[in-house]
C-alpha cells in the first residue's frame, strides 16, 4: 500500500461497490476493502486548499475546500474545477453533499450553491444561518443536511419558489440631479413632459418584493430610443442625455432569483417638448419671413438682398460658432488636465535625449492647445457678459518679471532678441485687475514673438500721466515681424480673423487672441491702437489707468515659505482614472510620505468619511456620477462633529467661470483649482488651509 502524508483522515465517501475515497496531504486514495488494497487515484490531481467535505453521485466524487470545488470522475480519472455563477470565480466550500434528487449542494460561510451535476451549472442561494465546517449528510428526505450554528438547514430542489410577479415601481425621477416633484406619489406617475434643455434626466425604480429586492435584476427599455431590452443587472436606475424632442414610453421588467418577470412592465410616456425653432409657428413665421424677403428681393435690389441676408448668416453662425466652442473647451479641460499634467510629470523623470525631445513636443503642443481653449472661454465670458474684473493691490514690478521668466524662452528658440524696458519711475504698488493686465500682455508679446522670424520684440513701459490718486500708464509691444497691411489694420481685432499671410507662414491660432484684448482694455477703461509697415514690424499701444493705494497692502503670497506637513492622509475624490493617477502623483511629488485613497463619485467619498475620520484633506471633483462633489460636500458639512465642519475641501472643476466657483464655495468647500491643474496653485492653497486649519 502507498504511503500517505498523515495519519489523520477528516472525511471519507463510500461508492455503492463498498470503495472508499478521502483526501490525505493533497492527494485522493482509493481503498478497497474487498481486496483489501489502496491506491492513489491520479498523480496528476492535487486538491489546493484546506480539504473540508466529499461526497460520492453517479461514478464522480465531490470535493470542497477553502479554494475549490472538485468534480472528479471514477472512470476517466478526470477532474474539473467549479467556477461561480459569473463564469469567473472559483467556488470554495466548507461543506458538500449529494441529496436524494441527483443534485450537489455546497455551503461556505452564509451561502448555499446548488450545482447540476451534469453541466456544472451553479445557482446561489442565501442561508439564515452560517455553517459547521464539513458536517453534511442526506436527510431521510432525500434532502441535503448540514449542520449551521444556529440549527441544521435541509436543503433540495423541493423547495418552495418564489411565484409572485414582480411589479415594478418608479421610485423617482430626476433632470440635472435634482428631484421632480409631480404633485402625486411616484409609483402613481404614468407621464412626464421635459423641455428641449433639460438634457440629462434620470429615472429610479425599484421592484415591489417580501423575500429580498437586492437581488431582483431588471430589464429597461426606452421606446424611441433603445432598439431592445437593456440588462441592468441589479441596478435601479438609468440616465438619458441629449434626447431628440418627440414622444417615449420607458418600460422596465423585473425578473426573481427564480425567473419569475413582471407580467406588467411599468411604463411611463415622457415627452420632450421641442425647441421654438423646431415647432410649427416657428416654421411658419420663418416662411413668411422668407417670402417677404423675396417680395424685397425681387421689389428693390437683388444684389442688396443677397447682401443683406449674408450679412445676416455670418452673424447667426459667429454667435453659434462662439457658443459651441465656448461648450467644446470646456469638455476638453477634463482630459487636458490629464495629459498635461502627467506630461509634467513624465519630465521629472529620468528620460533620453531622444525621449525628452518628444516629451517636450507633447508638453509644448499641450500648452498651445490649452491656450487656444482659453482664447475660446475667455471670447465667450466676454460675449456673454460673464466676465469680472477684480480691482486690487498688486506689484507692476511682479508681473513684467513673470512676463520675462515665461516669454524670453520663447524669444531665444526662434534666437529673436527681447527685453522689458521700463521707462518712467514705476510704482510700487497699483490698484487694477492684474490677472487682466498678465493677460493683455501675454497675448501681445506671445503674437509677436509668433509673427516675428528675425530681428527683435520689445515692451516699452512709461508713464503718461499721474497725480495723487491715479496714473495713466503705456504699454508698447514692439517687433521687426511680418507687420500688418494698412488695408488689414481695421479688421486685425476682429474675432476669429487671421491674415492670409500669417495663416501661410504656418503659425496657428484661433484668430481670438487680438479680439479678447480689445474687449479687455475696453472694459479696463483704456484704449488700444497699433501702427505697422507691412514686412517692417508692428507696434501695439496699450493705455490703462489704475489707482495708487493709499496704504501698503501685502502680497496674497507675501505670508511666508509655504510649508507642507511630512505626511497627509488625502482623499481623492475623481471619477476619471487618469485625472486620478494624476492627482496621486501631484501630491506624492510635493509630499512623497503622503497617504492617498480613491472615491470614484461623491457618494463613495461620504462613505470613507464616515467609516474614517483621519483624513487630513479631500481633493473633491465637482462633476462625478451617482453623486457630485457639490452634493457630496453639502452632506459632509452636514454630519455632526467638528471634524466635518473643519476639514478643508478644495474642489477640482473643468469650468473657470466665476458663477462655478462662487458654487463650490457655496456648496462648503474651502477652495477651487481649475483644470488643468497648476501644481504650484493646487500646493499653495493646500498649504493656506491646512495652515488656516
Amino acid at each position: 500500500m502507498p504511503d500517505v502524508g498523515s495519519n489523520v483522515i477528516y472525511r471519507f465517501a463510500q461508492s455503492p461497490d463498498r470503495k472508499i475515497y478521502f483526501v490525505n496531504t493533497g492527494r485522493l486514495y482509493e481503498l478497497d476493502v474487498k481486496a483489501n488494497t489502496m491506491r492513489e487515484c491520479n498523480r496528476d490531481f492535487l486538491i489546493k486548499g484546506g480539504f473540508y467535505a466529499i461526497s460520492y453521485l453517479d461514478n464522480c466524487l465531490w470535493i470542497g475546500t477553502t479554494e475549490n470545488v472538485y468534480k472528479y470522475n471514477l472512470i476517466h480519472h478526470s477532474y474539473d474545477i467549479i467556477r461561480r455563477e459569473d463564469g469567473v470565480k472559483f467556488l470554495k466550500s466548507i461543506g458538500i453533499q449529494a441529496d436524494a434528487y441527483g443534485s450537489i449542494w455546497s455551503v461556505s460561510g452564509s451561502e448555499v450553491t446548488w450545482i447540476d451535476p451534469a453541466t456544472c451549472e451553479v445557482k446561489h442561494y442565501h442561508s439564515p444561518t452560517p455553517f459547521v465546517n464539513g458536517i453534511g449528510s442526506t436527510a431521510p428526505t432525500g434532502f441535503a443536511l448540514f449542520g449551521g450554528a444556529n440549527g441544521a438547514l435541509l436543503v433540495g430542489e423541493k423547495r418552495i419558489l418564489d411565484t409572485l410577479p414582480q411589479k415594478v415601481i418608479l421610485s423617482g425621477f430626476e433632470i440635472a440631479n435634482q428631484p421632480v416633484a409631480f404633485g402625486i406619489e411616484n409609483e402613481f406617475v404614468d407621464k412626464a413632459a421635459l423641455n428641449y434643455e433639460d438634457k440629462v434626466f434620470t429615472l429610479r425604480y425599484a421592484a415591489v418584493n417580501f423575500i429580498d429586492r437586492n437581488y431582483i435584476r431588471y430589464l429597461y427599455k426606452l421606446e424611441g430610443f433603445d432598439e431592445n431590452w437593456v440588462d441592468a443587472g441589479t441596478r435601479r436606475e438609468v440616465t438619458y442625455t441629449n434626447l431628440r424632442p418627440g414622444n417615449y414610453t420607458f418600460k422596465v421588467i423585473g425578473i426573481n432569483e427564480d425567473g419569475i418577470r413582471s407580467v406588467h412592465p411599468l411604463s411611463v410616456d415622457i415627452f420632450i417638448r421641442p425647441p421654438f425653432y423646431l415647432t410649427l409657428p416657428f416654421f411658419i413665421l420663418v416662411s413668411a419671413l422668407i417670402s417677404a424677403l423675396v417680395y424685397v428681393y425681387y421689389r428693390i435690389n437683388r444684389k442688396a438682398s443677397l447682401l443683406s441676408k449674408e450679412k445676416e448668416l455670418v452673424e447667426k453662425n459667429a454667435r453659434y460658432k462662439t457658443l459651441f466652442m465656448a461648450n467644446m473647451s470646456h469638455e476638453i479641460r477634463t482630459p487636458m488636465n490629464a495629459i498635461i499634467g502627467l506630461n509634467r510629470l513624465l519630465l521629472d523623470t529620468p528620460l533620453n535625449k531622444k525621449q525628452q525631445e518628444y516629451v517636450k513636443a507633447i508638453q509644448q503642443s499641450g500648452e498651445n492647445l490649452l491656450w487656444i481653449i482659453n482664447d475660446i472661454l475667455d471670447q465667450a465670458k466676454i460675449e456673454s457678459g460673464k466676465y469680472t474684473i477684480v480691482q486690487k493691490v498688486f506689484e507692476p514690478g511682479v508681473v513684467l518679471h513673470q512676463l520675462e521668466s515665461l516669454l524670453s524662452h520663447r524669444a531665444t528658440e526662434k534666437n529673436l532678441s527681447f527685453s522689458i524696458q521700463i521707462h518712467d519711475a514705476l510704482p510700487a504698488k497699483l490698484v487694477g485687475d492684474q490677472v487682466r493686465l498678465f493677460q493683455i500682455l501675454t497675448n501681445l508679446l506671445s503674437n509677436a514673438i509668433k509673427f516675428t522670424e528675425k530681428g527683435f520684440v520689445n515692451l516699452h513701459v512709461s508713464v503718461e500721466e499721474r497725480n495723487e490718486q491715479n496714473i495713466k500708464m503705456l504699454f508698447e509691444v514692439e517687433d521687426s515681424g511680418i507687420g500688418i497691411p494698412a488695408d488689414k489694420l481695421d479688421k486685425i481685432f476682429e474675432s476669429f480673423e487671421q491674415l492670409s499671410e500669417m495663416e501661410s507662414t504656418g503659425n496657428q491660432g484661433t484668430g481670438l487672441g487680438l479680439s479678447i484684448v480689445k474687449n479687455l482694455v475696453e472694459q479696463l477703461g483704456g484704449m488700444i491702437t497699433v501702427r505697422s509697415l507691412h514686412g517692417e514690424g508692428s507696434v501695439f499701444s496699450v493705455k490703462l489707468g489704475f489707482d495708487l493705494p493709499e496704504e501698503e497692502a501685502q502680497s496674497e503670497h507675501s505670508n511666508g515659505k509655504l510649508t507642507l506637513p511630512a505626511s497627509m492622509h488625502v482623499l481623492i475624490a475623481e471619477d476619471t482614472p487618469f485625472n486620478q493617477l494624476l492627482a496621486v502623483e501631484l501630491l506624492k511629488k510635493y509630499m512623497p510620505q503622503v497617504k492617498t485613497e480613491i472615491a470614484n463619485n461623491g457618494s463613495v467619498a461620504l462613505e470613507k468619511l464616515q467609516q474614517n475620520r483621519e483624513f487630513d484633506l479631500v481633493l473633491m471633483d465637482v462633476k462625478m456620477p451617482v453623486m457630485d462633489g457639490l452634493e457630496a460636500t453639502g452632506h459632509i458639512r452636514s454630519l455632526k462633529g467638528d471634524y466635518y465642519k473643519q476639514l478643508p475641501i478644495i474642489g477640482l472643476t473643468a469650468s473657470a467661470i466665476p458663477q462655478q466657483v462662487q458654487a463650490c464655495l457655496d456648496a462648503g468647500m474651502n477652495d477651487c483649482v481649475t483644470k488643468p491643474i497648476n501644481p504650484e496653485e493646487l500646493i499653495y492653497k493646500i498649504s493656506k488651509h491646512l495652515k488656516n486649519d
